[in-house]
């Protein structure tokens, strides 16, 4: 072959793929969302069999081949809620909440963005000093999501909000309160009123003074009866979800303890009791631990900074053979070096909370007896009132 036409045949291949250009190619992200310390792994299938893998937060990839393209998700542990939703350029979206995984046709000529939401239960809590404050919940767009009067406990998914505290009559409203929260986690909202002239430690002597208000609040809210202890450094809270259980059912408890003092409370112990006879521990709650037989839960706080507030929930397993018409009571205990309870005269506050198991109406074999008997009664009486009639005629 001749230099010339080497040379030809050279310049005609690359005119030709200066002519073709590159190949058009699709960037593709995969986001995740809503848990940063727990994050899934997922794998993104193309019509051409290739593969991509993945387990970051955010990762883009680039596409060429058009067609159907699937997105499998593996859920981190703890397998919360997951939403799969597709996302494109001009704003068209397509979500799956049933499935793990997502399939849609993509062209190679656009930009796509795969956003996995991983939604954990999460729980605000809402506090406000003083107590009986109204407040609403909102979401990252604005929308109400809950509504109430302090103290109260909100479950939702994982995510960012923000509590917002209504009018109390000679008090200035708190700024709003933004929080997020992370997988599983609690967050705690706090509202200072100042009312009137009042300085910061006469607010927190009300507070103290309206802990009968808290408790009505509380077992209005709950539909159950409960009670607080409030001092003025420290509150201390036992409140279950149901005012009813049911033999071999199990109720829900939360205790929490809030720093309304002005330095950090160092060394808590927090003790939950039952009473072994009517109810059980079926598993350790969070940093607790079983002690006293199996009667008690306890943790300890190494230090509580002012104004925050720690709180667990748990479960708490009723026995099989409690009896209908008992008072199932719980006692809740916060002590500490730094605790003065002037009223009771010692260390320690207290809390407790009840709730009962319901009288059902007889069923089975006694009411089929009860109804027999019933039936027999009526028909003789109607036998007697019409042979009366008869000899009457």
């Amino acid at each position: 072959m001749s230099s010339l036409r080497k040379l030809t045949l050279t310049l005609g291949t690359a005119l030709g793929l200066l002519v073709a250009g590159p190949a058009l190619a699709a960037n593709v992200t995969i986001e995740q969302v809503g848990a940063p310390n727990a994050l899934g792994s997922w794998v993104l299938r193309g019509p051409d069999g290739r593969t991509w893998h993945g387990n970051a937060s955010e990762q883009t990839v680039s596409v060429v081949a058009s067609g159907s393209y699937t997105l499998n998700v593996q859920p981190p542990a703890g397998a919360p809620d997951i939403v799969i939703s597709l996302e494109t350029a001009d704003g068209t979206q397509i979500t799956q909440t049933q499935d793990l995984s997502l399939t849609a046709t993509l062209a190679s000529d656009r930009n796509y963005r795969f956003v996995v939401e991983l939604r954990y239960e999460s729980l605000l809590s809402v506090e406000s000093i003083p107590t009986g404050a109204p407040f609403s919940i909102e979401d990252v767009r604005g929308r109400v999501i809950a509504s109430g009067e302090t103290p109260d406990q909100v479950t939702v998914p994982s995510g960012t909000y923000t509590a917002k505290y209504g009018f109390l009559r000679g008090c200035s409203i708190p700024r709003p309160q933004t929080r997020s929260t992370g997988r599983g986690e609690m967050v705690d909202f706090l509202g200072r009123y100042e009312c009137g002239r009042a300085t910061a430690s006469s607010v927190a002597s009300r507070s103290s003074s309206s802990a009968s208000s808290r408790s009505s609040v509380s077992s209005r809210r709950r539909a159950s009866s409960s009670t607080s202890a409030i001092t003025g450094q420290l509150s201390l809270w036992v409140r279950p979800q149901t005012r009813e259980a049911m033999p071999g059912g199990n109720v829900i408890y939360t205790i929490g303890v809030r720093n309304d003092g002005s330095v950090t409370q160092r060394d808590l112990m927090v003790r939950f009791r039952i009473n072994r006879a009517h109810m059980s521990f079926q598993r350790v709650p969070t940093n607790g631990a079983i002690v006293g037989s199996g009667s008690m839960l306890s943790w300890r706080i190494p230090e509580l900074e002012a104004g925050r507030t720690w709180s667990v929930q748990f479960p708490v397993h009723v026995n099989d053979d409690v009896r209908a018409g008992t008072r199932l009571e719980v006692t809740g205990t916060a002590q500490g070096p730094n605790i003065a309870n002037v009223e009771a005269g010692d260390t320690e506050l207290r809390a407790t909370a009840a709730v009962g198991v319901p009288v059902l109406p007889p069923t089975g074999a006694a009411l089929d007896l009860w109804f027999v008997l019933a039936s027999t009664a009526a028909a003789l009486l109607l036998t007697f009132e019409n042979r009366r009639r008869q000899r009457v005629a």
